[in-house]
């Protein structure tokens, strides 16, 4: 490997401050700060060195780099925490309702209020057909008279009663 010294730079040797200021993107003033804090070494006639400025600069830079303190101010770091917080959180609720929605797409998940709706209209049906039994009955069996008529009418009432409260009375007789 060729050493630094062999190696041929395609610019001059030495330039002027503006010329060395726009190669390293600062003011021709800086420059001159630069020199004066060593950094930058000065040619004969008021010129600058080019290579040797350009890697004196870069130095200088690596070392603040490196001087910097690293402590954070207290709100910074805690907005950034937050701030990741809100981002994880967000991504779990994202992660959980594609769940739920694989979960509805494969079947194993149902809405409940489609469910409630559905369980009101059969339990609404079923009481309906119910008390329309003892009318039906007068209906096939002509024979009957008003007052077993209402005695149907009244079992079914209180049966339909005893379902809405959640009485097993007649379950627990019914057993062995």
């Amino acid at each position: 490997m060729a050493s630094k010294a062999a190696i041929v730079a395609p610019w001059p040797a030495t330039c002027s401050a503006a010329e060395l200021a726009a190669l390293l993107d600062v003011s021709a003033r800086r420059i001159r700060e630069l020199a004066q804090e060593g950094v930058v070494p000065r040619a004969p006639g008021g010129r600058y060195e080019t290579q040797a400025g350009v890697r004196g600069y870069i130095a200088s830079l690596r070392a603040a780099a490196k001087a910097k303190p690293t402590t954070v101010d207290p709100q910074v770091a805690a907005a950034a925490i937050d701030g990741r917080q809100q981002r994880a959180r967000l991504a779990r609720l994202q992660a959980d309702r594609v769940e739920l929605e694989i979960q509805r797409e494969r079947g194993r998940l149902v809405d409940a209020r489609e469910i409630r709706t559905a369980y009101v209209t059969l339990v609404t049906q079923a009481r309906n057909r119910l008390l329309a039994v003892p009318g039906a009955a007068k209906g096939h069996m002509p024979h009957l008279t008003v007052d077993e008529v209402e005695m149907l009418e009244e079992l079914i009432s209180r049966a339909l009663e005893e379902v809405a409260d959640g009485d097993d009375e007649d379950d627990a007789e019914g057993e062995p």
